[in-house]
């Protein structure tokens, strides 16, 4: 109201200041008998307003409420002062400093403390032990008093329990009184019921730390208690154990049943989970189809023996929405005992490893031993979960950048942007040797988001440095589904000064098929930003003509497998030629990627491929080989003389 901070009313000078000179007679008046009066202050910025002043005086302290005066409305004259003193919605009171104890002597207290803690005035003050008896013994209001000197500012949260066992969260904030020359004698103090401020904050707490389907601690937060759990197991020489659980198939009954299904089943899969389970212990959904548990106390073997009747537990039918739903999981084991050393990284690194291994062998539950390693579609794990959170997080995810060449002028003005990992001890590694698990981490969204982001630094570079390049950007089935994806692109456009025509996004023909809707809505949103969306792998993924003909696609990329066999097998020549007219005719461009050699970059061109991309061209590149690469290329001369062996029409036959 006044614009001034609290602390400039501790002193009865600090507010005497405050009151319009002419009235301050009047505002003396009341505050040495108490009653109601009328009168105005000097607001911090120099506004006059008149309030009105509703107080009483016990002791030396004048306890009252100050209301502001709209200009329209008069003083009510049949409002008293005690009624206005009703609707504070504070607890004030007074307490004597005992001399010499530090102790508090509670003299005066409000008749709100009622509403408060259920306990009226007359209790608190006959009885000098029951304020101190409803608080908190944990909280900082419990604790002795400390120094005493006049003018000192106290101020406290804590928790009181109410007459009706209700925990009521309180701030007090008092001012210590005395002469100057002692210690203070009197302690004047509001206290406020801040209960619902704790209940807000908390549930914002447990946003950030709960999965917003399941309500099961998120994957962040169980790392967290992992870590925890770990060091408490080491300080009383315990064994801890990890459960990782993945859910077997829970894919396709999404796909065939719908994401709404799908979430109720997770739901139901999270109520059956964390009931397998002590007070104690601690579960979470990681992510997609993945729980995780950890249990304190207990040994690898006998959390092997829980995890089996968890798995037991989870292949009981659910009946969800009038159908009868059965799954499996495979559960990967990890225990403190079998690596000592390990840190929370460690062991989700073990229990992921069994995980597969559990997978690979069709059995419920494998525990992780030594020399046990897994794999991913037959190839060595090498790209542990671990090593790939510590990746992201030091930035050995990079891109290189393939040339595509522009089929009619031989000019290069696109390219595609392709991630590598840049492994500290195993060098370079393809994204098939990362991709299959960072999907099943669930950690390809933030891998798709640093291509997105990185990509867009070079092609802002790029141009700033005057060389035209538009960048295609791979982006994932997940990111496809992650309604927020086109807000990051957006982003990402505005954080580095470009447009929307200056990037592609590309998705795979198979990543589309399982939500032809939602593919639908994210080529929507991509288009309203000017980007263009290119459909890769093209050929393989058996998409409907409709779901093309509606699909907001600017580029088919014909699979490889097809175009390397255009020179060698009639009928791959024949759905190259087929996709090309298709393409063609529906305004679409068409880009040939995969091309190895010359003689099938000249059949390609002659078939009508607006774009090849492949060794024929060039191969991936850091972006800083690109420039002096572009320099010194020389497209290929066309073989006009040489005919195709199967097909003789040009593109503009086949646009005609």
């Amino acid at each position: 109201m006044a614009g001034y901070a609290p602390d400039h009313f501790m002193t009865e000078l600090g507010f005497d200041e405050v009151v319009f000179d002419p009235d301050r007679a009047v505002a003396r008046r009341l505050h040495s008998v108490g009653g109601q009066a009328e009168y105005r202050i000097v607001r911090a910025d120099g506004r006059i307003v008149s309030v009105v002043d509703a107080c009483e005086v016990i002791g030396r302290v004048v306890r009252g409420v100050l209301l502001e005066r709209p200009l329209e409305q008069t003083a009510s004259s049949d409002s008293s002062g005690s009624q206005l003193l009703g609707r504070i919605p504070l607890v004030t009171y007074i307490d004597r400093i005992e001399a010499g104890t530090r102790s508090r002597i509670r003299l005066y207290t409000s008749p709100q403390v009622f509403l408060l803690i259920g306990h009226t005035p007359d209790e608190i003050l006959s009885d000098a032990t029951l304020w101190a008896s409803l608080l908190d013994p944990s909280d900082e209001r419990a604790r002795p008093l400390g120094d005493t000197l006049p003018g000192r500012i106290l101020r406290s949260e804590y928790r009181m329990r109410a007459r009706d066992g209700r925990t009521v969260w309180v701030r007090d904030e008092a001012c210590l009184y005395g002469d100057d020359s002692g210690p203070a004698e009197y302690v004047y103090g509001v206290v406020r019921d801040i209960s619902e401020e704790h209940a807000a904050e908390a549930r914002t707490r447990l946003a950030g730390t709960r999965d917003t389907l399941t309500t099961l601690l998120n994957r962040s937060a169980f790392i967290e208690a992992l870590s925890a759990q770990i060091e408490e197991a080491r300080r009383l020489d315990e064994d801890v154990s990890l459960l990782l659980v993945d859910l077997d198939g829970f894919k396709h009954i999404n796909d065939a049943l719908g994401h709404p299904f799908g979430d109720r089943l997770l739901i139901a899969v999270a109520r059956r989970f964390e009931r397998s389970f002590r007070a104690h212990d601690v579960s979470a959904r990681l992510g997609g189809d993945e729980f995780a548990a950890v249990l304190r106390g207990v040994s690898s073997e006998n959390a092997s023996r829980i995890a089996r009747e968890i798995a037991e537990t989870l292949e009981a039918p659910f009946q969800l929405d009038g159908r009868q739903v059965t799954i499996t999981a495979s559960i990967g084991v990890a225990s403190l005992a079998a690596r000592p050393a390990s840190t929370e990284v460690d062991l989700m690194g073990l229990a992921e490893v069994a995980m597969y291994a559990a997978k690979r062998r069709h059995c419920r539950v494998v525990a992780y031993e030594n020399g046990l390693r897994t794999a991913i579609n037959g190839r060595p794990d090498f790209s542990r979960l671990g090593e790939m959170q510590s990746g992201i997080e030091r930035r050995e995810f990079v891109l290189v950048y393939q040339p595509w060449l522009h089929a009619s002028d031989g000019k290069v003005d696109a390219c595609e942007a392709l991630l590598r990992w840049n492994h500290p001890f195993r060098g370079t590694l393809a994204p098939g040797e990362f991709l299959p698990l960072a999907e099943r981490a669930g950690l390809i969204r933030e891998l798709d988001l640093i291509a997105l982001d990185s990509a867009c630094q070079q092609a802002e570079a790029w141009r700033d440095s005057g060389l035209k390049m538009r960048v295609a950007i791979n982006a994932s089935r997940e990111s496809l589904l992650y309604e927020e994806y086109s807000d990051r692109v957006a982003a990402a456009l505005s954080r580095h000064g470009l447009l929307g025509p200056e990037i592609e996004v590309e998705i795979t023909e198979q990543g589309i098929l399982g939500d032809p809707g939602q593919a639908a809505r994210f080529a929507d949103r991509l288009g309203r930003l000017g980007v263009k969306l290119a459909l890769d792998d093209f050929g393989i993924g058996y998409s409907s003509f409709a779901q093309l003909r509606e699909l907001r696609v600017s580029t088919l990329k014909i699979d490889q497998s097809f175009v390397r066999g255009v020179l060698a097998h009639d009928k791959d020549a024949a759905i190259v030629e087929t996709i090309m007219s298709l393409g063609h005719k529906l305004g679409k461009d068409v880009v040939a990627e995969g091309v190895e050699d010359l003689e099938t970059l000249n059949r390609l061109r002659v078939l009508g491929a607006d774009y090849i991309q492949g060794y024929a061209v060039a191969r991936p590149m850091p972006a800083e080989e690109l420039g002096p690469w572009l320099a010194a290329y020389r497209a290929p001369a066309s073989d006009e003389q040489t005919p195709p062996k199967l097909l003789t029409r040009r593109r503009k036959g086949l646009a005609a």
